[in-house]
């Protein structure tokens, strides 16, 4: 058997204690998914209620208190929560599927909201149960162009809408 020199040898020492780290996270992973059944671990999720009616004029203090709880939440908090030593995702949830109407300058703070939450986080958000939503509020969203400020793709809203819900009426 071929004799390595020092720096080998201890290259491949490093190499070898890496992956038995590997094999032992591997096993204590394994060992999680057993126990509670989750792939990826605990997962702290907070979910943000939005008010009925989200209108500053209609529904001032309801509204006002969503965006602070918004800017508190989303902006303040971390990303990460530490669990039984190891970093997970902190996952948070806007219920958008609660608003019956929308006014359209609270709709303009709300994607303003989103996008400065994107950018300072750098994430990318999704919607989620998109045809729980009222339409007139997804609608109102798409034609501000809210989806396209996020980055989120056309195909994710182009078939939640009927063709009388585009029409566009002008007085």
């Amino acid at each position: 058997m071929k004799r390595l020199n020092k720096e080998k040898n201890a290259i491949q020492v490093r190499i070898h204690q890496r992956r038995w780290w590997i094999s032992l996270c591997r096993q204590r992973d394994q060992h999680w998914r057993k126990i509670t059944g989750n792939k990826r671990g605990p997962v702290e999720q907070t979910v943000i209620k939005t008010p009925s009616v989200l209108s500053i004029s209609r529904n001032g203090k309801a509204t006002l208190e969503f965006f602070e709880q918004l800017k508190s939440v989303a902006l303040l908090q971390c990303k990460k929560v530490l669990s039984k030593g190891r970093w997970y995702p902190k996952q948070l949830h806007i219920d958008l599927s609660t608003i019956s109407t929308i006014s359209v300058p609270t709709a303009v703070i709300l994607s303003a909201e989103l996008h400065r939450w994107s950018i300072l986080k750098d994430i990318v958000l999704q919607p989620k149960k998109l045809s729980a939503w009222s339409p007139r509020v997804r609608h109102l969203l798409v034609e501000l162009g809210c989806f396209r400020l996020l980055g989120i793709p056309r195909r994710a809203t182009k078939d939640m809408f009927d063709a009388d819900e585009l029409s566009i009426q002008f007085e």
